[in-house]
């Protein structure tokens, strides 16, 4: 047998009344909806064991592709840290600008006419 995810019980309900646990499949495997299936349960040091058989043979589905190496994941992951800090440094440079632009004049001036007291 081999591992092929980690996932979370979730719950379904067609109705309040009638709850059931769900359990989805990683999206490699949606040629497999709408087959039918015999779902055996087993226990074994005290762990419960779901095994799901198909009735029909689906041949080969997908391909279970490897974990990325380790090293390619930090680069990756590096490389969106730096593209993330740029942008964050590009909108603190912007907002700078847009505050030394404004005087005391501009900062008090207003488009709507309704807020404007007359003086007299």
């Amino acid at each position: 047998m081999q591992f092929l995810c980690k996932r979370k019980i979730s719950a379904h309900s067609s109705t309040l009344l009638h709850e059931y646990p769900t359990i989805r499949l990683p999206r490699e495997f949606k040629k497999l909806i709408g087959e039918t299936v015999r779902v055996y349960i087993a226990e074994d040091n005290d762990k419960v064991i779901f095994k799901v058989i198909f009735d029909k043979k689906v041949g080969k589905i997908c391909t279970i592709s490897e974990e990325p190496n380790l090293e390619d994941r930090l680069d990756d992951l590096e490389a969106q840290i730096k593209g993330l800090n740029s942008l964050l440094l590009l909108n603190e440079s912007v907002s700078a600008d847009k505050k030394q632009k404004t005087d005391g004049l501009e900062a008090i001036r207003t488009p709507d006419l309704r807020r404007v007291k007359a003086m007299s």
